[in-house]
């Protein structure tokens, strides 16, 4: 059976003719990106603490979106935080108050089909739209990515669902996928 375009990108990013589902590889990461609420403030310690710095600068993309505008101290730390450790890590892809961060990604060019990407945002997996393979992961995850450039993961099954008959007025595809 052929591979899914989901397997055929892992298959790429894990240096192997083929793969299958269920399976555990380690894929080489071709885009990262964080933002101010799980990035630098949750990684920069654990990087730190590693004596490591981010495997390669122009493949993070880090955006400020979760605490845009600053509405205390609190959040203002938080930014001031992000943008220090984007110069700190010369983070070549840093967007500051540009946008929600899986907007920004499309927007700005980032996201190619055939790409094998990591993000901090649990809508990370909307990269499929435009042809890309990603995942969300949590910030443990990400400092092992940022520290490495690689991650592990399982190759996901696939589903097939075959729609038949004729939408009504006012449904959408989004009426749709809810009711899957």
């Amino acid at each position: 059976m052929a591979m899914t375009l989901a397997e055929k990108i892992i298959a790429k990013a894990a240096c192997r003719e083929k793969v299958a589902a269920d399976e555990i590889v380690t894929c080489a990461v071709d885009l990262a990106m964080i933002h101010d609420s799980s990035g630098p403030r949750r990684q920069a310690p654990r990087l730190e603490e590693l004596g490591v710095h981010v495997w390669d600068p122009s493949k993070v993309i880090l955006i400020t979106d979760h605490y845009v505008p600053a509405t205390d101290a609190v959040s203002a730390s938080i930014l001031k935080i992000t943008r220090d450790w984007a110069k700190q890590e010369k983070i070549q892809h840093f967007y500051d108050m540009q946008g929600i961060c899986h907007i920004v990604l499309p927007e700005r060019g980032h996201l190619k089909p055939g790409l094998f990407c990591v993000g901090g945002d649990s809508h990370s997996p909307t990269a499929g739209a435009f042809g890309a393979f990603m995942i969300g992961v949590g910030a443990t995850d990400m400092t092992a990515v940022l520290a490495t450039g690689e991650i592990w993961v399982q190759v996901p099954k696939t589903m097939r669902v075959n729609w038949t008959g004729e939408l009504t007025n006012f449904v959408t595809a989004k009426d749709m996928m809810l009711a899957l």
